[in-house]
């Protein structure tokens, strides 16, 4: 009489076949947990309006009270619209450099970047805004931007001065 395959397994083979069977319940079971964090929104859920821009789409907030602007023209546009922003870049890194029209208005804004335009991601993200307006330069950067806060960048094409700053604000 022939043994039947499953006696005639060892008990080696057996714990074998367990401690196979344990590490493929453990990797799924860390891999699920994995994939629902991925899940997660990355922002606070809050009422929104879906903007398209250069980097694809934003859900911007209804009201972005914590605006950072990385972009003197922006600046100057969120400025002219009543909102002083929480923080500002300037491609030189000082406030010296603004423009003389400027320069009084940006007292008390913090300044996230340093000469040649490097953004301190960890100092913005500190600051906690509830919206970035950059520009088409930021692509690079944008996927870091982005999860700190919902990002914004305009078209190339849209020049932000002079009576293009409607455009240039409409997304």
């Amino acid at each position: 009489m022939a043994l039947s395959p499953w006696k005639a397994l060892s008990s080696y083979k057996w714990l074998f076949i367990l401690l196979i069977s344990a590490n493929i319940a453990i990797t799924s079971a860390c891999h699920t947990e994995v994939s629902q964090q991925k899940q997660v929104a990355k922002y606070p859920v809050v009422p929104c309006r879906v903007i398209q821009h250069m980097a694809g789409e934003t859900c911007v907030p209804y009201r972005s009270k914590r605006i950072a602007t990385l972009y003197t023209p922006a600046l100057a546009n969120v400025l002219a619209l009543g909102i002083k922003p929480i923080a500002i870049t300037q491609a030189t890194g000082t406030f010296e450099a603004f423009p003389p029209y400027l320069k009084d208005e940006v007292n008390g804004i913090e300044l996230v970047a340093t000469a040649g335009d490097v953004i301190n991601l960890e100092k913005l993200l500190n600051l906690k805004p509830d919206l970035i307006l950059g520009w088409d330069h930021h692509i690079s950067v944008y996927p870091l931007l982005s999860r700190i806060s919902p990002t914004l960048l305009p078209q190339s094409s849209v020049e932000a001065s002079g009576e293009n700053w409607k455009e240039y604000l409409r997304f």
